[in-house]
């Protein structure tokens, strides 16, 4: 019989995801094509914005626990 367990029980971060899964990170923005066509082109200021969250993600993302109230608070920082 199979077990349910809560997602914060069973995985800590995404750290713990990629190493028990063998994934890794990908920056080609190719990577999921229908994200990026057909979309109105970004201003500087827009993009700068954006560079420093994903920064930011990234950087609370591989060094641990990374809840939806983290997420609220990185991008609400900015």
């Amino acid at each position: 019989m199979a077990k349910t367990v809560a997602v914060t029980e069973a995985i800590k971060s995404l750290a713990e995801v990629e190493a028990n899964f063998n994934l890794q990170s990908s920056q080609n923005e190719q990577f999921f094509t229908e994200w990026v066509e057909d979309l109105p082109s970004l201003t500087e200021a827009n993009q700068s914005n954006l560079d420093v969250m994903r920064r930011r993600f990234v950087y609370h993302r591989a060094t641990g626990d990374l809840l939806e109230g983290a997420v609220i608070l990185l991008v609400a920082s900015r």
